[in-house]
């Protein structure tokens, strides 16, 4: 033991060292490139000097029984090599370069059938999404109304005229196609039955996962870039009440274009002159259409940019109205298009609001009026009721022009 101890606690200015410089552990500078690594046998445990305390405390620990030196007040203990990364080259040659016979051109993806593709899915409900989803914008058309007024009806004939008649072409439409995943539901379910069969549609029931169900269709304006449009087919009772809307349809608020299907068999002044059959499904609802009108506007006007979404408020069954008030107008027959087919439109607009107001429908036109952009239309999604006299295929009515109202201005939407 050495004489004389230095305070307790306080290290010999002299004998006090700094831990080893990194390139003294194991012989090797490890903050250098990375090199040739020591063999094992190569890599020595060297010790490293610790701080210097006096003989006392040192006593009174337990450093390690042999493995552990007490010399002049400085204890030392043995380090651990430092293992040392691998060379880069050796990582480097574990893959070897492709020989010429090997190598292949870059395919590009259009080389490939579309079901070959990796499909994107949405996050909230892992279903597959539109494969354009990346090329083209995503815009929700919202098809909606009371129970009982023709929306499905609607859907059927204005989707069908528009894909296979190209009815829109008029008003600078120049592709309207129902994308390939939809193709199937909206031929089976919609098209075949209606314009092939001649059928009545069914009421559309009750789903609350009816927006997993959506039908899309490819379209382009011309002067503006194509987009991908997406419909549900909604029943009247989903839409009913502020709880249902906000589980079963969420996608009706953040909708780019709305289309409002107003059913006359709920208008005081022509409920008397209407058939029965029209008039039963009034009986069965638990809103008014003017009602509902508001509610939807509001909810969709708390989004961003909700005041601008396009609306179209369409009085559907006009066949209906030319009996029940004894006289013609504008909307009871198909437009001839072309040229002055905006005039025609703008025509109707302001014939559907007279009518309107002079059948004391004060709240609809309130709660349309209070919104930035509405247009009426009146339409006949069948042209008569199927089973009626005469009747073989549907002979719709200017159910066109809602469509490509609201369209139109959807395509401007960047």
């Amino acid at each position: 033991m050495t004489a004389a101890a230095p305070a307790r606690g306080l290290p010999r200015p002299a004998e006090a060292v700094l831990p080893a410089p990194r390139e003294d552990i194991a012989g090797k500078d490890v903050d250098a490139d990375w090199g040739t690594s020591p063999s094992d046998a190569e890599a020595e445990v060297e010790p490293r000097r610790l701080h210097p305390i006096d003989e006392a405390a040192a006593a009174s620990l337990d450093v390690g029984g042999e493995e552990s030196l007490l010399s002049d007040g400085v204890l030392w203990r043995p380090s651990v090599a430092v293992p040392v990364a691998p060379r880069r080259n050796a990582l480097r040659d574990l893959v070897a370069a492709p020989t010429p016979s090997q190598e292949r051109p870059v395919e590009p993806l259009s080389g490939f059938p579309a079901e070959s593709m990796p499909r994107r899915a949405c996050p909230n409900c892992m279903r597959a999404m539109p494969k354009d989803i990346d090329d083209r914008q995503l815009h929700v058309l919202a098809i909606v109304g009371v129970t009982g007024a023709t929306k499905s009806h609607f859907f059927a004939s204005a989707m069908g005229l528009a894909e296979n008649k190209q009815v829109l072409r008029d008003l600078g439409c120049t592709e309207f196609e129902v994308a390939a995943g939809s193709g199937s539901s909206f031929y089976e379910d919609y098209y075949v039955p209606f314009f092939k069969k001649g059928e009545e549609l069914e009421g559309t029931p009750n789903d609350d996962s009816v927006r997993f169900k959506s039908i899309t269709f490819r379209v382009t304006f011309e002067g503006h870039p194509p987009f991908l449009l997406m419909t549900h087919d909604v029943s009247g009772e989903a839409l009913s009440n502020e709880q249902s809307r906000a589980v079963v349809t969420p996608f009706v608020r953040r909708a780019s274009g709305v289309v409002f299907m107003v059913d006359p068999g709920e208008f005081d002044e022509l409920y008397d002159a209407l058939p029965e059959v029209e008039t039963h499904p009034v009986k069965e609802r638990r809103i008014s259409q003017g009602a509902l009108l508001g509610h939807l506007l509001d909810e969709i006007e708390l989004q961003p940019g909700g005041r601008d979404v396009p609306v179209s408020v369409v009085v559907t069954k006009s066949d209906l109205l030319v009996s029940a008030m004894g006289r013609d107008f504008t909307f009871s027959r198909n437009s001839e298009r072309g040229s002055g087919w905006t005039r025609d439109i703008l025509e109707v607009d302001a014939e559907v609001r007279t009518m309107l107001d002079a059948l004391g429908e004060v709240q609809l036109l309130q709660n349309a009026g209070r919104h930035g952009s509405v247009m009426f239309h009146a339409v006949s999604p069948s042209g008569g009721r199927p089973g009626s006299a005469g009747y073989t295929r549907p002979r719709p009515i200017r159910v066109e022009e809602p469509l490509g109202t609201v369209l139109r201005a959807i395509s401007r939407i960047h």
